[in-house]
């Protein structure tokens, strides 16, 4: 218990580091995240925030309230769907 005490905390800060750099601080990290290609919103998100989402086929990153597989189609399956058929 008593390395809970520390790791627990310890792993909060790393955590809180790698945020901070990949969201605010390194432009390349920064650059790997996505767009919400539902809601069109300005905010990049990244696969580790718990508000989203991936399409099980493509991986194709959402906001969780934009994107469920079984209500919507993902946007960009679709896109790929069509290019297929034309082809």
């Amino acid at each position: 218990k008593q390395h809970l005490k520390k790791l627990v905390p310890f792993l909060s800060d790393v955590l809180s580091k790698y945020k901070m750099h990949i969201m605010n601080q390194c432009e390349t990290c920064h650059g790997k995240g996505d767009y919400c290609e539902i809601c069109n919103s300005r905010s990049v998100i990244f696969p580790f925030q718990p508000d989203t989402t991936k399409c099980p086929k493509c991986s194709a990153l959402y906001h969780k309230s934009c994107f469920s597989p079984y209500k919507i189609r993902c946007p960009k399956c679709a896109r790929v769907d069509a290019i297929k058929n034309k082809m």
